[in-house]
């Protein structure tokens, strides 16, 4: 909801819940949070497509059929959290 009011450039929105039943419904006010946007969410987005989005789109990776790569930030992020379920798994046979 952050990003779409940044996009936007809205101060505020409403987040509604209908659950279908009589008068059952949730209604939340949610303001902008422009601080969370700018030194939060918007550096986490622009390394994003910096990193995984724009190389695959310079190399016309989709285009000639191939799957997209992966930065070396990912693949190590990836190899933790492996390396990690498998030293779980081996405590819990222990």
């Amino acid at each position: 909801i952050q990003g779409q009011l940044a996009i936007t450039g809205a101060e505020i929105c409403y987040f509604i819940v209908y659950m279908g039943d009589k008068n059952s419904i949730f209604i939340e006010e949610i303001k902008a949070d422009k601080d969370i946007w700018n030194t939060v969410m918007l550096p986490k987005l622009i390394d994003f497509y910096v990193n995984c989005i724009a190389p695959n789109i310079i190399e016309n990776r989709p285009g000639r059929g191939l799957q997209c790569k992966d930065p070396p930030s990912i693949i190590e992020a990836q190899n933790a959290l492996r390396t990690k379920k498998e030293q779980t798994k081996q405590k819990r046979q222990e």
